[in-house]
């Protein structure tokens, strides 16, 4: 049995006793209500997968959790979405750290009103922001292991292009500078390319690149929005075998471009154990007391040699 499913079990078992021993001694249960707040939608595959790791705990550990996220990456409007769970006194709320400027006073706030607030996906990484713990991927690791691995089919001179699909985002730009600090000391070339969230534009903005410098090598993408992209540019412009796509996180579509080789390689940042754990480690806090700790879902790489193992979950919405 994994870990994570060990844990939640135990958390269940206790909530069963716990429950048990409030109804002998005549007391009324509250239904604990928790909101999970994001910088992006369920639109986004990555986060509809969170969202099914928030809901399946929910439904696990009896409470009512709330996904909220704009349906595209709005910070403004990701900040109304905090501020509405807070006027809703929930006993707790998990968000993404998108400006951690514009956040820091209202998780700030929150502790201050006695609501348990943590990170999850982006944190801060300047540790101004006082949320409790952050569970998600270390992303500057995760840009440089993606680095590391692609620069072994790299000479020094080639060239590389990073597509990043939500430009300012933290954790995306934090992938960024890891990719490049790595290949930058074995003097590849590294440029990056902001495409936005629609692949078919993004596409186009990657063709007209390539027009520009077809010796590049390698496309990183920075989620399963950008592969969507680069994968398009890969099959229209009849690059198979000639440019590699190396990216982050997974969806069908991810794992069938993987499975025929246009996708060399993607790092698992594990959303749906994201998401579960998040709601976990509210409801912990929330009616044991117990202090949310970091965890660290970056979970290595899927490529062709692994992909058995985690296809099927990702068509199910697990992976």
């Amino acid at each position: 049995m994994s870990k994570l499913k060990c844990l939640s079990a135990l958390v269940v078992a206790a909530g069963l006793i716990f429950g048990l021993a409030g109804s002998v001694f005549g007391e009324r249960a509250k239904t604990l209500t928790f909101y999970a707040i994001s910088h992006s939608g369920a639109t986004d595959p990555y986060w509809a997968v969170a969202k099914r790791g928030i809901e399946d705990a929910a439904r696990a550990l009896g409470v009512k959790a709330i996904f909220e996220g704009p349906e595209q990456f709005n910070i403004a409007k990701q900040l109304d979405l905090f501020e509405t769970a807070l006027a809703a006194k929930p006993d707790g709320i998990a968000t993404t750290i998108s400006d951690p400027k514009v956040f820091l006073e209202p998780v700030t706030r929150a502790i201050k009103l006695g609501i348990p607030v943590i990170a999850w996906d982006t944190p801060d990484y300047d540790g101004k922001v006082p949320y409790l713990a952050f569970i998600g991927a270390d992303e500057l690791k995760a840009g440089q292991n993606i680095a590391r691995r692609m620069s072994s089919q790299l000479a020094p001179g080639d060239r590389v292009v990073v597509a990043i699909h939500q430009p300012g985002l933290v954790c995306l730009e934090i992938r960024f500078q890891g990719i490049e600090a790595v290949l930058k000391t074995r003097n590849i070339k590294v440029e990056r390319l902001d495409i936005g969230v629609d692949p078919t534009r993004g596409a186009e903005l990657l063709k007209s690149y390539f027009r520009r410098y077809p010796e590049t090598k390698v496309i990183f993408a920075l989620g399963p929005l950008g592969t969507a992209a680069a994968c398009k540019v890969i099959e229209e412009e009849r690059l198979e075998g000639k440019v590699k796509v190396a990216t982050f996180d997974l969806d069908p579509l991810t794992v069938e471009y993987i499975r025929r080789g246009i996708v060399e390689c993607a790092v698992d940042a594990q959303p749906y154990m994201q998401g579960y754990m998040s709601v976990v480690s509210l409801y912990l806090k929330a009616k044991y007391d117990i202090a949310p700790t970091d965890i660290n879902t970056a979970g290595g790489f899927i490529d062709a040699k692994n992909l058995s193992l985690v296809e099927e979950l990702a068509k199910k919405g697990y992976r």
